[in-house]
């Protein structure tokens, strides 16, 4: 696996087409990417957005979508939507002499997207049942109040958007916003058994998403600031969440966020020191880890725990003096290597995948990241010392943290 990634080779084939040729496996995996939205977007925006393109490309029943999935069925070709805050990504597999046809029935229904009330109704359900179901896990309802806890930027509803606001879109509020996302910046990847041919059919599919006005990347999504204060909910479960959140380096910051994704990996095994001491030695902890997420502007860092409630305010402390140890007593060489050797073997794995690398460079393409961030992933995590994760943690880890408690 070690050979795959330093194999890997992307060919810029135009400004937002990225090509990997992979040539062992008659496959080939596409993602297009549109960057449709920011993290400062309003709940309403949110859930238009994500309504918007559910309903266009995965849900429509009318005939010619039915006939849409009839051929890809019949032709092995696989294709799939999804959508986040930023981007909605379209994903296709198929083997290479299909690509033509693929690209040809996306595009299709791209400029000609299918807006039914019956659809819209389908996705709206859809989405309000993940709605409430999020809405009752203490896990997400934590991660949701350390992002609005620690950021400066409306991140505390879901990405599925706000119930009230998805039980109030129309079709017209969609009719009137599919134009808007199809003209947005947009990247395209492809890895695979690609020959000239392939490549070719890739480029003209490009100048016709341009003719449909889609904007050429990269294009940079919205900086987030840290900006830390205690918030508080409430959740009728029996055990309680706490979340203490650091500022970490911004996504842009290759080197500084490579290394920590190895220290939120150090924090989060059943060998870190968060759980022997919190878990094993002093029985505070059901679940404790540690998650790191890089934005452009900012990242944070996160120690969470979910605790029982007559432990709360003692768990709470002991989770942000553990994490504010780390500058003092950091990480031990042994801690360090472990991690670097599980975050390898991650990245090693997804990139068995051909639709895990289109999907990386797409994004990276989309958003202006050098996608040595991904060929070079190997070589950078070697070379990363412990003394260099020690000074990013006195960096960091100062100042006042963010807090966040599920009651």
């Amino acid at each position: 696996m070690t050979q795959l990634a330093l194999k890997l080779n992307p060919v810029k084939l135009s400004d937002n087409l990225v090509v990997e040729r992979i040539g062992d496996l008659p496959i080939i995996a596409v993602s297009i990417n549109f960057l449709s939205g920011t993290y400062l977007d309003s709940e309403e925006t949110i859930g238009l957005t994500r309504l918007t393109w559910l309903t266009a490309l995965r849900h429509p029943r009318d005939v010619p979508y039915k006939e849409f999935h009839e051929i890809l069925e019949a032709n092995g070709i696989e294709f799939s939507v999804s959508v986040n805050r930023e981007v909605a990504e379209l994903s296709l597999r198929c083997v290479p002499d299909k690509l033509s046809l693929a690209l040809e029935m996306i595009l299709k229904l791209l400029a000609e997207p299918s807006l039914l009330e019956e659809d819209l109704e389908e996705v709206r359900r859809v989405t309000l049942n993940s709605i409430k179901a999020e809405r009752d896990d203490l896990m997400t309802m934590l991660s949701k109040l350390v992002n609005k806890s620690a950021l400066d930027f409306p991140y505390s509803a879901p990405i599925l958007g706000e119930e009230e606001v998805i039980k109030g879109i129309s079709l017209d509020d969609l009719s009137r916003t599919y134009p808007r996302l199809i003209r947005a910046s947009f990247s395209i990847a492809s890895a695979g058994a690609l020959s000239p041919q392939e490549e070719k059919v890739l480029l003209d599919f490009l100048e016709s998403l341009k003719e449909l006005g889609a904007k050429p990347s990269p294009s940079r999504p919205t900086e987030a600031r840290f900006k830390p204060r205690r918030l508080e909910d409430k959740l009728d479960k029996l055990q309680s969440g706490i979340a203490v959140t650091f500022p970490a380096p911004p996504i842009d910051n290759e080197d500084e966020a490579l290394a920590f994704g190895i220290v939120r990996r150090a924090l989060s095994s059943m060998s870190s020191r968060l759980f022997i001491e919190l878990r094993e030695k002093m029985s505070l902890a059901y679940e404790v880890g540690s998650i790191y997420k890089p934005y452009f502007g900012t990242g944070i860092l996160t120690g969470y725990m979910t605790t029982a409630k007559d432990k709360l305010e003692i768990a709470l402390r002991r989770l942000r003096e553990e994490l504010e140890l780390l500058p003092e007593e950091p990480l031990t060489n042994e801690e360090i290597e472990r991690a670097k050797q599980y975050s390898l073997g991650t990245y090693l794995r997804r990139l068995q995948y051909r639709s895990s690398i289109a999907s990386s460079y797409s994004y990276n393409t989309l958003t202006g990241l050098p996608l040595e961030r991904i060929t070079n992933y190997v070589e950078r995590v070697q070379e990363v010392t412990p003394e260099k994760i020690h000074d990013l943690l006195k960096k960091y880890l100062r100042g006042t943290p963010a807090v966040a408690v599920v009651l």
